[in-house]
């Protein structure tokens, strides 16, 4: 499939209709016929059985929302890097723990016994 393909509305969906804002379509789709797999590798798998799972994430890269582009690009990048440490507020108060010299030296001579 090419990259022009990604781009076009589903061929069901009538060319030229638009919904009115608020208003969704529906699609019709029947009840499971067969169990879950029983981790997420297993399901993706199933679900790429059915339905090419790189066209379809071609196609929320490529939204015309902003918000689902960005979030299948920020999805994409957890998956290939891992989750990114978040940066902590600027406004947190800093923790000094500061330990008298002479609790510490007991300490370390009780260690020693």
């Amino acid at each position: 499939m090419t990259m022009d393909e990604l781009n076009d509305e589903p061929k069901d969906k009538p060319k030229g209709k638009s919904t009115r804002k608020g208003e969704k379509d529906t699609v019709d789709i029947p009840p499971g016929s067969e169990p879950l797999p029983e981790n997420g590798a297993g399901f993706v798998d199933a679900m790429h059985e059915h339905v090419d799972i790189y066209q379809a994430c071609a196609r929320l890269v490529k939204s015309g929302d902003q918000k689902i582009a960005q979030r299948m690009v920020e999805r994409l990048l957890e998956m290939k890097y891992g989750k990114a440490a978040s940066a902590p507020p600027e406004d947190a108060p800093e923790i000094v723990i500061d330990i008298d010299s002479a609790v510490t030296r007991r300490a370390a001579e009780g260690a020693k016994q």
